[in-house]
């Protein structure tokens, strides 16, 4: 691992005891400072050129991962700055479903801030009436009493 805090990590990437993220020193001290990163970060991601604007994206360009990035959001000072951010860029991604490839902005979408299909099931019984629920038992019972009396029946007469 080449990162500068890799002697704070265990081999997986964790961190080792004590050296946990919320004790760590923040990198950003003022919410105005992380604003002003943010903010060139959107500068760099106009809409109409070939670089849109994604979590993993702004992650990097504040030199975090996704997972400090989240952390980051759970601090008061910094909460409504990385909301705003993110609100952004889900905009941006909403605005996408109206393309043509909407594959990859529906696949983030639902990764990165919860969006969902949902499918709605409508189950009818004969002719769209109410489905008939009955005792399996019953019916399996009535059944093979069919097929006796039946085969009474025929060798009676046969």
């Amino acid at each position: 691992m080449d990162t500068k805090d890799s002697k704070d990590r265990n081999p997986n990437g964790t961190y080792k005891e004590g050296n946990e993220i919320s004790g760590r020193p923040l990198k950003y001290q003022s919410p105005e400072e992380l604003q002003i990163l943010i903010d060139k970060y959107f500068e760099g991601c106009v809409p109409n050129t070939k670089i849109p604007p994604t979590v993993t994206g702004l992650g990097r360009s504040l030199g975090l991962d996704r997972r400090q990035l989240i952390e980051y959001s759970k601090k008061e000072p910094f909460y409504n700055a990385i909301k705003e951010a993110k609100l952004k860029i889900e905009e941006f991604l909403e605005m996408r479903l109206y393309g043509r490839t909407v594959a990859g902005v529906i696949f983030n979408l639902k990764n990165n801030y919860g969006w969902k299909d949902i499918a709605q099931h409508e189950i009818t019984g004969k002719e769209g009436g109410p489905v008939e629920i009955r005792n399996v038992r019953t019916t399996f019972a009535n059944r093979i009493a069919g097929i006796v009396a039946r085969r009474g029946k025929e060798e009676s007469t046969g």
